[in-house]
């Protein structure tokens, strides 16, 4: 098990008396890195692209249509930016559409939207004022989701309305001053109250919502009961109302970017709330925090990949408009490499997104079972990367506009900073998704060291052992049928892709064995790794699942492929040979008092 806890629906270990496929029938839901790490493709999950329902499409098409009025009528990024606030009148219009209610269900006076769909709107919103997209995200993402998701029926109906017309704004509070990716570690505390109530004492940091929220989800600390495991935290989560005596907000912050949104510290002091007001069970507040966040990043990605197609836009028109030396700057072949650069990954991005959201509105609407909490990470990991370099090129593109504030380049790269913090920091997800990639192959390699000493089991653990030594990984066969030149040169690039998967996770595990952990900047490679096979998949089979692609989308794809096999083979090369000794020894003559030399 890896020591970062990311999935809450881990299922319990499989007697020793099962057999080796019993184990990985226990094991499902399918995910689909996992299953690429072990050597398989999850042909079940990809046969096909998943596409919306037509009922949920036409509701969608006419909510743009609706939101895009609206957005362009009066919501204005640069007043709301500059003035750090968000009109009391667009948040009305937003109620008024419906925009706080689109992930809860009709029953409880929300649109019900699904995942896919509810990317889509956040990326309408995203494009035009960031800061609003994170007011209406972390509402729906995080702030209500453990209400969503771990609520009985009695605390939905009290809440869940007041939610989806906007009449309370939700906010999550998780984040400490110190307790920010180890979440584990949190303070604020819940006492019994000797009533069958609660008291929370506590200062929650950063909280999006903060200063404009009516409903607080929060997490605090429970006392453990005798024989709770000393490493696992005991945490329960609370619905905490504005109106609550004992509750209070702190001033806004004077943030980088998403300056109209709200972000203040909300502080708790002897608030005293009924046992109606805690979700889901005592102590298991922890898992619940991770499985809300894990459920909220591929909205963000989403936003980061419809931010990044509206900036994409941007720089072709002004490379197009701005001439240099007597030509449109369009022309030079450092500007054609940037902008074809931008409309590669945006490509990969919206692929990979809207692969996970398909997936995960088939899971809910019961035709596949799959996990889609590491693909989530990847995806919020490589989005909101791209997206930075978007930002960064097109404001080169734009040149001196583009340090300008009347122009959006800046603005745009403000905002876009504070994603790879948001919902775990990156280098936090790196790690989760190469552990948790590495733990089915850990296990493996443990099964067949045990097998060795068993006569019957001795030869196929011996080969396990020797493909483990060798890096030995068979070919990934199509998920789709044909004969196209085009669609099969792709796939022997993908298969090329996938296949340095596994190979760099055996060679990780050969090398490191149990000080795995510790080896943090090869984790991280592997995660790169796991994004490139992630976006080389999702692009493919968007690109020949979907029907006949147009030449431009073939020539996206192809181009695509190409560079996530090259950067697979780079990443593949390097792990297991990076040389930490070197930065680790300057860190630590820094730390005790060594200063770099100056001239």
């Amino acid at each position: 098990m890896s020591k970062i806890q990311a999935d809450p629906g881990k299922h319990e270990k499989a007697p020793a008396s099962r057999s080796h496929e019993e184990d990985r029938t226990k094991e499902l839901p399918l995910s689909i890195l996992t299953e690429i790490v072990q050597g398989r493709l999850p042909k079940q999950l990809l046969t096909a692209w998943p596409e919306m329902e037509s009922e949920e499409s036409e509701m969608l098409d006419v909510l743009l249509d609706a939101l895009d009025k609206f957005l362009d009528k009066h919501v204005d990024p640069i007043a709301i930016d500059r003035e750090a606030r968000i009109p009391e009148s667009v948040l009305d219009e937003c109620k008024e559409l419906g925009l706080f209610g689109l992930i809860i269900p009709e029953e409880h006076g929300g649109l019900g939207l699904g995942s896919t769909a509810y990317t889509r709107v956040l990326q309408r919103i995203g494009i035009a004022c960031a800061s609003l997209a994170t007011t209406i995200g972390a509402h729906s993402s995080i702030g209500l989701k453990a209400l969503l998701l771990f609520g009985n029926e009695k605390q939905k109906k009290r809440w869940l309305p007041d939610l989806a017309v906007g009449e309370r704004i939700a906010a999550f509070c998780l984040t400490e001053p110190n307790a920010g990716s180890d979440a584990g570690s949190i303070q604020c505390k819940a006492t019994p109250d000797g009533d069958g109530g609660w008291i929370l004492d506590g200062t929650k940091s950063w909280i999006t919502n903060g200063g404009i929220g009516g409903l607080y989800t929060v997490f605090a600390r429970t006392p453990a009961p005798e024989g709770w495991p000393e490493k696992k935290p005991h945490l329960a989560c609370f619905i905490v109302e504005r109106e609550q005596e004992g509750l209070s907000i702190g001033v806004e912050e004077d943030k980088l970017g998403l300056k109209g949104s709200s972000t203040t510290e909300v502080r708790l002091e002897q608030v005293r709330v009924s046992d109606e007001q805690r979700l889901g069970t005592d102590g298991e507040g922890f898992s619940m925090a991770l499985e809300v966040l894990n459920s909220g990043r591929l909205g963000l990605a989403g936003g980061c990949a419809g931010t990044t197609r509206d900036l994409l836009e941007k720089a072709r028109v002004q490379a197009s408009e701005r001439t240099q030396f007597g030509r449109p700057i369009a022309s030079f072949g450092l500007i054609q490499q940037k902008l074809g650069t931008m409309a590669v990954e945006l490509y990969g991005m919206e692929s990979l997104v809207f692969l996970m959201t398909g997936l995960v509105d088939r899971r809910a609407r019961g035709e596949v079972q799959c996990a889609t909490f590491l693909e989530a990470a990847a995806a919020k990991i490589y989005c909101t990367e791209r997206l930075w370099d978007s930002c960064h090129e097109s404001l080169q593109i734009a040149g001196g506009n583009g340090f300008m504030r009347e122009y959006p380049y800046e603005r745009r790269l403000r905002d876009a900073r504070v994603n790879m913090i948001f919902e775990g920091t990156n280098e936090i997800l790196r790690l989760m998704v190469a552990l948790h990639c590495l733990e089915p192959l850990g296990k493996e390699i443990k099964r067949a060291i045990k097998g060795i000493k068993k006569p019957s089991r001795f030869l196929p653990s011996l080969g396990t052992l020797l493909k483990f030594q060798l890096g030995s990984v068979g070919h990934y066969s199509c998920p789709i049928q044909g004969d196209d030149p085009d669609l099969l040169a792709s796939w022997e690039r993908v298969d090329a892709t996938l296949r340095a998967f596994p190979i760099a996770a055996r060679t990780l595990l050969l090398r490191h064995g149990k000080k795995i952990f510790e080896e943090q900047e090869d984790l991280a490679l592997l995660a790169d790794l796991a994004q490139q096979v992630l976006v080389s998949l999702a692009s493919f089979l968007r690109c020949y699942v979907r029907g006949k692609p147009s030449s431009m989308e073939t020539e996206l794809c192809s181009e695509t492929l190409r560079r996530k096999q090259a950067q697979a083979q780079d990443l593949g090369r390097r792990i297991g040979h990076s040389s930490p000794k070197a930065h680790r020894s300057l860190v630590d003559r820094m730390q005790a008092g060594e200063t770099c030399p100056t001239l």
